[in-house]
């Protein structure tokens, strides 16, 4: 029965999962970063901060594989196998978390532990809780860095409590486990670092509850010294930004070459105004978490979760302040990132709810008798069967081509060797990226992001990409860097002339190519940066012309789908459409 319990329940549950994702995994490109990271791992680049080097290099491999799909494809389907990854080692870390005993042997009257089916069927239940929750399941659908993290993250759990939380703590303290499986664990978190900087969030729970453990003292402190160089061995991944950097590749975002460079980029110091901004910014952040933590899981597990964390408290305090610190110390520093798309930096928060619902389950098995047992299983497989039903139609984006035909159908529009200026990248900026440098659909076209020549680096990938276009502008692009300079290396700057020499850059830009080919801009566009223009509707963009000129007006047909408004991004792209 053990051995039955210990692999066939994990695999079967690892089959349903992989069917489930690999069906409502995207079959092409998708809103936000999905061009943009596509793209980085194909040409082996350098994407957003924090860069992502492990993930890239993964994803390179992966969407190299010899398979008959689209990269992109072949990426999102990564996603899936990684976030099923993720279920699976929760599934262990859970069954370990039932093997673990009391912090205090001062409780003798300790009742022993449930039966091997109640540790195995409460592993199962938070383990697919957590598996068809909205916000995990979504993040399995599309080319992405959060399911890596997400894996990262139930690994370092389980790790912990192997190393540091022996399933006898009788002799807490002086157990050897932290000198077997602790270096494994500080090699992951470094590497978990270079996925993903929220790694941070595991911080409160894991410090509080290793001191706990092993005490404050020479010997607790000698031993985190010890494991130190295995951290930093984890953390060489990082080693590619500066290496890649350095052969100038396509996507080279940041020009990651110097030391400045390198900090800035590591640390995702363009985003530090959006952290901790604001009391109002963590009041509606908290809000908006708590308002769809129901709906996340459709509220039984819930249920559960409150009855497990009573459990914890009542048997083994130390592993329910472990829990608790990994749902709060993931919300004291998620609700206080002012971004739209925050859902992903609660996965922390979302896996300690399904640890505790996972407890709650084996807590209400190990003390009912077997035929009550064998009823509230049934009882468990329907619940996350309507979980897993309701959520299906939720996230499925397997038939989601909006976002392609979206951009096919701008770049597909406008004139052979033209200029695109625009600032959607949620929705056409990063999946141009894509249709044209891995796909090969229109790479004549020139794509230059509006805010994104506010960094000077990009201006150097522009010099690159359009050699042509920039050396036609570089009296603008000159005076407009050393005003850049200033307010980059942290100099004495005048905004206004900076705002002032941008404007003056975007308008060469402009004249450089408004007559041949042309210059199309998109609907968010400000006027203030096309002055001396007038604005010719053209499918999903406005040409550009002087006034008075015949712009030679032609039709141009459009292919875009009308999916139902079941996110915020679909009715951002659906409104653009409209504005067009």
């Amino acid at each position: 029965m053990r051995s039955y319990t210990k692999y066939a329940v994990p695999a079967a549950l690892g089959i349903v999962v992989a069917i489930l994702y690999a069906n409502t995994a995207a079959r092409t490109v998708v809103f936000i970063d999905s061009g943009e990271l596509s793209t980085v791992a194909w040409t082996l680049g350098v994407a957003h901060p924090t860069g992502y080097p492990l993930y890239t290099m993964l994803a390179w491999t992966a969407s190299h594989l010899p398979l008959p799909l689209a990269p992109v494809f072949k990426l999102n389907l990564l996603s899936s196998f990684l976030s099923l990854s993720a279920v699976v080692v929760f599934y262990g870390f859970l069954r370990r978390l039932a093997a673990t005993r009391l912090a205090f042997p001062k409780r003798p009257d300790r009742p022993p532990p449930g039966p091997e089916t109640a540790t195995a069927a409460g592993a199962i239940f938070g383990a697919a809780t957590l598996a068809f929750s909205e916000t995990f399941w979504s993040g399995s659908t599309a080319a992405e860095v959060y399911p890596l993290h997400a894996l990262f993250l139930v690994t370092l759990l389980w790790l912990f409590l192997e190393a540091f939380l022996p399933p006898d703590r009788k002799n807490s303290g002086t157990s050897s486990s932290p000198e077997k499986t602790g270096f494994l664990f500080a090699f992951t978190l470094g590497l978990a670092f270079t996925n993903h900087l929220s790694t941070l969030y595991l911080a409160p729970a894991l410090l509080f509850t290793y001191f706990r453990i092993q005490g404050i003292s020479r010997r607790s402190l000698a031993l985190l010294a010890r494991l130190a160089p295995a951290f930093l061995l984890g953390l060489t991944p990082y080693l590619y930004l500066p290496l890649r950097a350095s052969s100038m590749p396509l996507m080279d975002w940041g020009n990651t070459t110097g030391w400045d460079a390198i900090v800035r980029h590591l640390s995702g110091r363009q985003y530090s105004v959006w952290i901790f901004s604001s009391s109002q910014t963590a009041e509606r952040q908290l809000g908006y978490f708590f308002s769809n933590l129901g709906p996340e899981y459709l509220y039984i597990p819930l249920a559960l979760g409150l009855w497990g964390m009573r459990f914890l408290f009542s048997r083994d305090r130390t592993l329910f302040y472990f829990i608790l610190l990994l749902f709060l110390g993931c919300l004291f520093f998620a609700v206080n990132y002012d971004i739209n798309d925050i859902d992903s930096y609660f996965f922390l928060a979302y896996i300690a709810v399904a640890a505790a619902a996972g407890t709650g389950a084996y807590a209400v098995l190990s003390r009912i008798p077997r035929p009550g047992r064998t009823a509230a299983m049934i009882a468990g497989v329907l619940a996350l069967g309507f979980q897993a039903g309701v959520m299906y139609p939720r996230v499925d984006q397997s038939g989601l081509r909006v976002v392609e035909q979206y951009t096919r159908s701008i770049l597909g529009s406008v004139e052979d060797g033209s200029l695109v200026l625009s600032y959607q990248w949620d929705y056409f900026v990063s999946a141009s990226y894509y249709l044209r440098y891995v796909e090969g659909y229109r790479p004549d076209v020139a794509v230059v992001d509006k805010e994104l020549l506010r960094r000077s680096w990009y201006i150097g990938s522009l010099r690159r990409r359009y050699p042509a276009l920039m050396d036609r502008v570089e009296p603008a692009t000159r005076s407009y860097l050393a005003e850049l300079f200033k307010f980059e290396k942290s100099l004495p700057y005048d905004p206004r002339v900076i705002e002032y020499r941008y404007t003056q850059l975007i308008a060469a830009i402009v004249a450089a190519r408004a007559d041949s080919p042309g210059v199309y801009v998109t609907p968010e566009i400000e006027q203030q940066y096309t002055q001396g223009y007038e604005r010719i509707p053209h499918g999903l963009t406005f040409r550009l012309v002087k006034p008075g000129k015949d712009p030679a007006w032609r039709e141009v047909p459009l292919v875009i789908d009308s999916p139902p408004p079941v996110s915020p991004y679909i009715d951002g792209i659906t409104m653009l459409a409209a504005q067009a």
